[in-house]
């Protein structure tokens, strides 16, 4: 209600932003488009130009280029299956926030959730779903909720992940200073 929003000092939100079109995007769809048509072609040629010198080795290459498709295709869903992961994220990821900022209990509970459902099936998270259960009858506001959540659930996720970056950039650091590349580089140029 604008009412309430003038009452307690909190600007409107901003309008939605217009869509526009992406001549980028098209651009790139377009091209990569154009590749993959050029590479089906030139593989297509590839296994007529076998099958025409041995049809044994023509059914191996067709294998072979099914293989590849194969796991092109396997790829391509694995990624497609991470960017929704990655966008249901980034809701839970948002309605903690809101939860923490704004101290809205919904927001907090359908964060929660949301977590609870994205880690119930992983074993090294039972004990800190088990954890956060047992607070689950007690009279927490939203903001205290989420950082339990965050504390039994994402927390020690978060200090892995800085050690495992930690210790490549160590090792990056360590093939960068040790690496003959950077002296040629200098040497040459």
């Amino acid at each position: 209600d604008a009412g309430d929003d003038a009452a307690s000092g909190t600007p409107p939100a901003p309008p939605p932003a217009l869509p526009r079109f992406a001549w980028g995007g098209l651009f790139v769809s377009a091209l990569l488009a154009l590749i993959v048509m050029w590479a089906g072609l030139s593989v297509s040629q590839l296994i007529e130009a076998i099958f025409a010198r041995s049809p044994q080795l023509g059914w191996l290459a067709a294998g072979a280029a099914a293989a590849a498709a194969v796991a092109g295709l396997a790829i391509v869903v694995r990624e497609i299956w991470a960017l929704a992961r990655l966008r249901r994220i980034a809701h839970i990821q948002t309605d903690a926030a809101h939860a923490i900022n704004a101290g809205d209990a919904a927001a907090a509970q359908r964060a929660i959730t949301s977590l609870e459902t994205l880690y119930a099936g992983r074993a090294d998270a039972q004990l800190g779903l088990k954890e956060l259960r047992q607070y689950a009858g007690d009279i927490l506001d939203a903001r205290e909720r989420v950082r339990l959540a965050e504390r039994y659930l994402v927390g020690w996720r978060d200090a892995e992940a800085h050690r495992i970056v930690a210790h490549a950039a160590r090792r990056i650091t360590l093939l960068t200073t040790v690496a003959p590349t950077p002296a040629l580089d200098i040497i040459l140029v």
